[in-house]
């Protein structure tokens, strides 16, 4: 599976499983912006999320 299709199947895909996708799933307008931002490829076990967004708001930010 590629890495593309990795991050597709925790996103989209599972919001789509659940009948949320027209909420959740992916980052477009009209949607509930949740997403974590990190500091390297997230598929890599070293990856740390620098900044966590839930339905539009910030509720994590790592310090530099």
């Amino acid at each position: 599976m590629s890495e593309e299709q990795a991050i597709g199947l925790i996103t989209y895909k599972n919001a789509k499983i659940l009948g949320i996708e027209d909420r959740l799933g992916t980052v477009e307008k009209g949607k509930l912006a949740s997403l974590t931002v990190w500091d390297q490829n997230p598929l890599h076990l070293a990856a740390f999320p620098r900044m966590v967004m839930a339905e539009g708001a910030v509720i994590r930010k790592a310090r530099d």
